[in-house]
């Protein structure tokens, strides 16, 4: 199946802080994104699916249709027949959704990754069923993708993965977070971060379930020691 290329697409982490505010002080939001992005990289690292990191530099078009068509049409271009499209605000997203949508792909023609909000988390794509005019007229960043794409493929072998949360503001973010295992690393570092920053959100941080950290790290010694 090495037919197949991830494309992170996605924004540098200052660029996504000034879009995607998350925490109040701009330098921790910019630090909530770098772990973000570090995280999307390394799943895609551990997938061993080959992949390649188109961010905002190196997106060409005036629209987001446009941008990310010819970011995938610059992977095709080099010779790879399925390519699986993310970005970096799904904090559940694991390598084995990459491997999944990978599986996917080589018995259907379109794989898609839903979010709660009518989004994508994911999308994978062959080559002969890849249209970039009518690719970068979706309705893109909306609540509609959803249906425009199972619309446009319903002639098509479209698989659906599980639907996971994305993050685009303080409560999708929380509610991402509680979503995550106990055991996550991710979870146990973004809590961390949160609580070494003291960053303020919109929302009262109580809510969120620090002590998930409190026990994984900080648990007292065995009985009878």
């Amino acid at each position: 199946m090495n037919n197949c290329a991830i494309l992170v697409f996605a924004k540098n982490a200052i660029s996504e802080s000034d879009s995607k505010r998350i925490v109040s002080a701009a330098s921790d939001n910019v630090a909530l994104w770098t772990i973000l992005n570090k995280k999307t990289v390394q799943i895609a690292q551990k997938s061993k699916i080959p992949f390649f990191v188109v961010n905002e530099g190196e997106q060409v078009g005036t629209t987001f249709g446009a941008r990310i068509s010819n970011a995938l049409q610059s992977v095709f271009d080099l010779g790879f027949e399925k390519i699986i499209a993310i970005g970096n605000d799904c904090p559940e997203l694991t390598a084995a959704h990459l491997k999944l949508a990978q599986s996917e792909l080589q018995t259907n023609d379109f794989v898609f990754g839903p979010d709660f909000k009518g989004g994508a988390y994911l999308l994978g794509i062959s080559k002969k069923h890849f249209d970039p005019t009518d690719f970068k007229n979706f309705n893109w960043q909306s609540s509609q993708l959803f249906q425009t794409i199972t619309s446009y493929y319903q002639h098509n072998r479209l698989a659906v993965l599980p639907f996971l949360n994305d993050v685009n503001d303080a409560f999708s973010f929380k509610k991402a977070i509680n979503n995550l295992s106990f055991k996550s690393k991710l979870k146990i570092d973004l809590l961390l971060f949160l609580i070494l920053s003291k960053a303020v959100f919109h929302f009262t941080i109580s809510k969120i379930k620090l002590n998930t950290v409190l026990y994984l790290n900080y648990r007292g010694p065995p009985i009878g020691v």
